[in-house]
């Protein structure tokens, strides 16, 4: 994290129990908007009817329940929904989770239209210190970058890379393009390895890159170690 930005001087690793988070340390009460895909379903207020489809990003609650208790930031998470039909926000966990509608279709072929509107609109209100999108494989890294806020940009799937492998679908190319886009514009981008720093370099343009691991839940410390002695079969 580049030191000199008024409004992130550092960046580092907080110990909570027996896992590590990611911290971005502000300046005192600095307020914090988080874009990203949130599954909705740990919330005490929705119901299991918002658990995703398929995979979902884990660590989102792991990091929200470890933020909690912090006093240094206050934290507003955003994130778009097919399930409800007008914006609202909602308190848990010392944070402020806001949840905007999206349309089922042509959201990526109108450059996530909907979503930037709502999310503009939100943002508006707050006017955060900093917005910090989660992943290029949706509207979040687009729509941080076009925010005119400082923009931290944590990178999941990188899809400049995948698309030199194989054949995908026509999303997938488009995605790439955007991420291009997102990765030049970016104040600031975490991956979590040397391999991901290595693909986005070129992207960067010396700009800062930083690798930043994503902790996982304490529970995963106290499962048993207990291997069958056969090896894995896929």
């Amino acid at each position: 994290m580049a030191t000199s930005h008024p409004y992130v001087p550092r960046q580092g690793i907080c110990h909570q129990g027996s896992f590590s988070t990611i911290i971005v340390r502000l300046r005192p009460r600095k307020k914090v908007a988080l874009l990203c895909i949130f599954p909705l379903h740990f919330l005490k207020k929705f119901g299991s009817c918002f658990r995703p489809e398929g995979h979902y990003a884990t660590w989102l609650p792991q990091l929200a329940e470890a933020w909690a208790e912090q006093k240094e930031m206050e934290i507003h998470w955003l994130t778009g929904s097919e399930l409800v039909g007008k914006s609202e926000s909602h308190q848990e966990l010392n944070q402020t989770f806001h949840v905007y509608p999206i349309p089922k279709k042509n959201r990526a072929s109108s450059l996530y239209r909907p979503d930037r509107s709502a999310i503009h609109e939100i943002l508006q209100r707050l006017k955060p210190d900093l917005v910090h999108a989660w992943g290029t494989e949706d509207a979040c890294g687009f729509a941080g970058v076009m925010s005119g806020y400082p923009c931290l940009l944590s990178m999941q799937g990188i899809h400049t890379h995948l698309i030199r492998h194989g054949l995908h679908h026509p999303r997938v190319y488009f995605q790439a393009l955007l991420e291009a886009y997102c990765l030049a514009r970016a104040g600031w981008v975490t991956v979590e390895s040397e391999w991901g720093k290595e693909k986005i370099q070129a992207y960067r343009c010396g700009r800062p890159i930083k690798i930043v691991e994503y902790g996982v839940h304490p529970r995963f410390f106290e499962a048993r170690w207990s291997p069958t002695g056969q090896p894995p079969t896929f």
